[in-house]
């Protein structure tokens, strides 16, 4: 958990930008002060900018992510806001990514977020770029190991190593997105990877 009650809201805000606006491979899950929950991941519509100066940001909900991509491929335009929940950070106590599978939620590590919330560091996009490459490689190895494992005689008839091969492949696949996410917003926005590592939207 990332408990965001300490932060305010211009605060929270900036940590939307900075590591949960850059992946839509992963579940965002926003927990608000009344206790409820909301799934899914942050996007930008038309409004967007408007919304940004009050610190708030559109969420796609996760049961309704599939007809909002295919809404918006078809119609090659903004994405339609039925789709989302406007998330206000004053109300926002804590976020934080998940993989949902049958056997329920499972945390995944957002790379430099821990490091941000203690105020340890202010990184360029060259560091953040370096840390999320940097997690995707230690992810491959352990995905390859878990796929070494199962590759055994005996591996391919131990569940428990099937399952671990899975996770691992998926927890890879999200860190490479990241990744690569990261490094075509920059290329695509020309932005200098020695400033500081700001917006991402």
């Amino acid at each position: 958990m990332n408990n965001l009650e300490r932060l305010s809201p211009e605060e929270r805000a900036e940590i939307i930008d900075r590591f949960f606006c850059i992946n839509r491979s992963t579940i965002t899950v926003a927990k608000l002060d009344d206790g409820s929950k909301e799934y899914g991941f942050f996007e930008s519509l038309e409004d967007a900018d408007e919304l940004r100066r009050d610190n708030k940001f559109r969420l796609v909900r996760a049961n309704q992510a599939i007809a909002y991509r295919k809404e918006k491929d078809r119609k090659a335009r903004s994405g339609n806001p039925n789709y989302t929940i406007v998330i206000d950070c004053r109300r926002l106590v804590d976020l934080r990514m998940i993989h949902a599978n049958f056997r329920g939620e499972i945390e995944v590590e957002v790379p430099g977020l821990k490091e941000y919330l203690s105020g340890k560091t202010k990184m360029t996009y060259r560091e953040y770029l370096a840390l999320l490459h940097k997690d995707s490689v230690e992810k491959l190895g352990f995905h390859v190991q878990a796929e070494n494992e199962l590759a055994k005689a005996e591996g391919f008839f131990d569940k428990s190593l099937f399952e671990k091969t899975l996770a691992t492949k998926k927890e890879w696949q999200d860190a490479h997105n990241k990744y690569y996410s990261l490094l075509s917003y920059i290329k695509s926005n020309k932005i200098d990877v020695n400033r500081i590592f700001e917006t991402t939207q």
